[in-house]
């Protein structure tokens, strides 16, 4: 048996963004004394109407009272609700220069809850835009501030946790942490620029795994378009996660799957049976644990900042992740009686054919789900799987009539970064000679969600909103 062998490497490109219109509002009126106009607050609520633009494949929703977990889109959003931190730096952008400016703490919102109501967004107590801009409103003529603009930045996350410290949470009380997902979150005092999130994923199935959302508006003002009565932030939300689906077959004596020689047999023998134990990353090194930053750094990066790795455990799929027709089930029986022997093995799944099979059990999520890499390693995948071959002849052997080969093979292909809001596409060739593979492809992970805005006083009749 020789290793596998790594080869080209493509990447299609496919833009995902949620967008989430996050909405504050200022009006003006005319005042009678004086006949001069006054710019006064009124207290308007933040409402949302939301609408998805592309259908998820994935169907897994959040029960009530259910473990937050599989990946989120628009209707597990409302389930999971955000978190929203805020901080109004004045007449000063956000920056990351080493100025104070900046670097305080969230002055505006910290880990803000926004749940979903019956019919739209909420949140309380509601925020008001800085009225000191030059204009102030959008009346004829216009107020005038002391100063050009007044800043705020925005940093929001999804699903929302209030922040309760679970990294020694211990369910079982056998002393390993069993909390997963948002774990913590760094103390209120903390610079904006050193505010982050705990995350913890050991599971790596992307189905029992709790999916982190991320975005980041800076240096909005009142009169940039979003402080208006009707105005938008826009939250751009991505994956904040990088995951990896897999796909397996064989290659029986070719050299790879662009090896057309007639000369070999696209399939196994009709009486051999091949079937995987596990798959494993061992390389890069991925971690079950890392802070998630709220700002990036440089503040113009379009993803988030992660530091303070811990857990280092390579993602392993086995088991009952492994699909059905895959999964190597174990020795079969020992049986005199050979057509009782025949009538297990043909009884046996197909196991891996020449033809392309998903190795994730789970149809609507078949993904590995992880913490993405900061530097470039090696791409190194083990793969143990049994080469099974039903023989008469072979009565001697226990279970009689098998001839049973476990193979535990890695390989090491070119260098890989796995980045946030990235899925990777990875196949696996395993054959009677070689074992191969190939990462066939990396795109953008995908589905808008768009959660369109609008303010309405909450002591105002409302009307349904349009739904596109």
């Amino acid at each position: 048996m020789q290793g596998f062998i790594p080869y080209k490497m493509g990447v299609r490109s496919k833009y995902y963004t949620i967008l989430l219109f996050f909405v504050f509002c200022l009006t003006a009126c005319t005042g009678e004394e004086g006949g001069a106009p006054i710019v006064s607050e009124q207290p308007l609520a933040v409402s949302f109407d939301s609408y998805l633009t592309k259908q998820q494949e994935t169907r897994a929703v959040y029960p009530a009272g259910s473990e937050k977990v599989g990946e989120l889109d628009n209707t597990r959003l409302k389930l999971a609700e955000f978190g929203v931190f805020a901080i109004h730096t004045g007449n000063t952008t956000y920056a990351f220069d080493g100025a104070t400016t900046g670097q305080e703490p969230f002055n505006f919102m910290w880990n803000q809850e926004v749940e979903w109501g019956s019919d739209h967004w909420a949140y309380e107590p509601i925020k008001y835009w800085p009225n000191d801009n030059q204009p102030a409103d959008d009346q004829t003529p216009p107020a005038q501030g002391s100063q050009e603009h007044s800043y705020l930045s925005f940093f929001a996350y999804a699903p929302y946790s209030d922040g309760t410290d679970k990294t020694t949470e211990d369910e079982d009380d056998d002393g390993t942490p069993d909390a997963e997902g948002i774990v913590g979150m760094s103390d209120n005092g903390n610079d904006s620029g050193d505010s982050y999130i705990t995350y913890r994923n050991t599971t790596w199935k992307a189905w029992e795994s709790v999916d982190l959302l991320w975005s980041r508006q800076t240096d909005r003002y009142k009169m940039d378009g979003a402080g208006y009565v009707d105005g938008q932030v826009q939250f751009n939300f991505i994956h904040a996660l990088s995951k990896i689906g897999i796909n397996v077959r064989t290659l029986v004596d070719h050299v790879d799957t662009d090896d057309t020689d007639p000369t070999y047999p696209d399939e196994p023998d009709s009486n051999t049976k091949i079937f995987i134990e596990s798959v494993q990353i061992t390389s890069p090194t991925i971690y079950g644990e890392a802070n998630m930053y709220l700002a990036p750094n440089p503040v113009s990066a379009t993803k988030p900042k992660w530091e303070d790795f811990a857990n280092a455990t390579p993602p392993t799929i086995s088991g009952d992740a492994i699909h059905d027709d895959l999964l190597w089930g174990g020795t079969p029986d020992d049986h005199e009686d050979i057509s009782l022997t025949v009538a297990d093995f043909n009884g046996m799944p197909s196991g891996v054919t020449s033809t392309l099979h998903q190795l994730f059990s789970n149809a609507s999520s078949p993904y590995f789900m992880f913490i993405p890499t900061t530097t470039s390693q090696p791409l190194t995948i083990r793969v143990v799987y049994y080469v099974v071959t039903y023989d008469p002849n072979l009565k001697l052997n226990n279970p009689r009539y098998y001839s049973i080969v476990r193979n535990d093979i890695s390989r090491t292909a070119g260098s890989i970064t796995f980045e946030s809001n990235k899925v990777y596409s990875l196949e696996l060739y395993l054959g009677l000679t070689t074992v191969k593979f190939n990462v066939v492809g990396v795109e953008d992970w995908a589905t808008p969600i768009t959660l369109d805005g609008v303010v309405r006083d909450p002591e105002t009749e409302t009307h349904e909103l349009n739904v596109k």
